[in-house]
């Protein structure tokens, strides 16, 4: 009962997360030509922290990628490359509109993947950095809603009984105890005074709840992707009421 309805979001009409939607993808990459000396490539990586280069003689015609392991793999093989043909291994593409759990794996496969457009044009650049960069962004928000909601689980844990949370349940939604209750739950459930009573805490209900209202909200929006990841001002929010309930003692 915390989702809300998705029949007026425009981006319910496609709900794959796709790989065209990081603004890796989008970003046209830096890259360097086979004729190349391998030392203007490694300058380039050195100075823009890269681990790799696509090889390209255009930015439709992929030759191939250098990176710090195939120059390394050319001088374990007892070459000397002067020129960055010599030291380059397959690069690997996909499409803007792959999903992106199926990049994923390909990017964890071969540590980056070239990213074409509609046409044909090398539009980018995703590599497993650039994955870390997305589940952190996209992580911290979920980890801080998973607390709220352990911590409040522990707030309303052995202090009812089953037929006062059996109360709150829904047409969809059957609640018999602490770990039935959603975001809306919890809100139903505490905004009767005696059931509030039983908490014993010097705080004030109407504001509790109003904040938990809020987190629903935020929870419900985080249900969408956004590659910019989520509105800096929600993750305060939720951090506020994190904080907040670390300090409560129950």
């Amino acid at each position: 009962d915390d989702v809300e309805s998705e029949a007026e979001d425009p981006s319910s009409q496609d709900p794959a997360v796709r790989i065209g939607m990081l603004k890796a993808a989008h970003n046209a990459p830096v890259s360097v030509v086979p004729d190349d000396c391998v030392v203007r490539a490694i300058t380039i990586m050195r100075m823009e922290d890269y681990s790799q280069l696509p090889v390209m003689t255009n930015d439709r015609n992929v030759k191939g990628m250098v990176s710090w392991r195939s120059i390394g793999r050319a001088y374990s093989n007892g070459t000397n490359p002067s020129k960055v043909r010599e030291c380059m291994e397959p690069a690997h593409e996909v499409d803007g509109t792959t999903t992106l759990a199926d990049a994923t794996d390909q990017i964890c496969a071969h540590d980056s993947v070239l990213v074409r457009g509609e046409d044909r044009q090398v539009t980018g650049i995703v590599t497993a950095a650039d994955l870390a960069d997305q589940f952190k962004l996209h992580a911290h928000p979920f980890l801080l809603i998973g607390e709220i909601e352990r911590r409040l689980r522990m707030l309303v844990r052995r202090k009812f009984t089953v037929e006062e949370f059996a109360k709150v349940s829904t047409e969809d939604k059957h609640v018999s105890g602490p770990g039935d209750l959603t975001f809306g739950g919890y809100c139903r459930l505490l905004q009767d005074q005696q059931a509030w009573s039983k908490l014993a805490m010097d705080i004030d209900r109407v504001e509790f709840i109003k904040r938990l209202e809020g987190i629903r909200e935020i929870r419900n929006g985080f249900m969408h992707f956004a590659a910019d990841g989520p509105d800096p001002d929600d993750i305060e929010r939720l951090e506020k009421v994190v904080r907040f309930l670390r300090n409560l003692r129950f």
